[in-house]
């Protein structure tokens, strides 16, 4: 199974795709910064706050893929 950011987000219309990607590249970016100690677990939690409150609509179940995505490229990228 692919569940890259980009797959992920391939189904959602366009302005609210780009919307989700901004949310999850701005929070990779920022995941070393981020208090907790674990910077893929805040970058998970994050993304997943930040996408609960614009895009209120976005199923949970595609919030939490999102964030999980998140996580992992911030893990990976360490």
């Amino acid at each position: 199974m692919d569940d890259t950011l980009l797959t992920l987000t391939a189904r959602l219309p366009r302005q609210r795709r780009d919307l989700a990607l901004d949310i999850c590249v701005e929070v990779i970016a920022i995941a070393p910064e981020l208090p907790g100690g674990h910077p893929g677990r805040a970058a998970r939690s994050a993304v997943m706050l930040l996408l609960e409150l614009a895009m209120p609509e976005l199923c949970d179940s595609d919030r939490r893929d999102l964030a999980h995505a998140a996580e992992r490229a911030v893990v990976m990228s360490r």
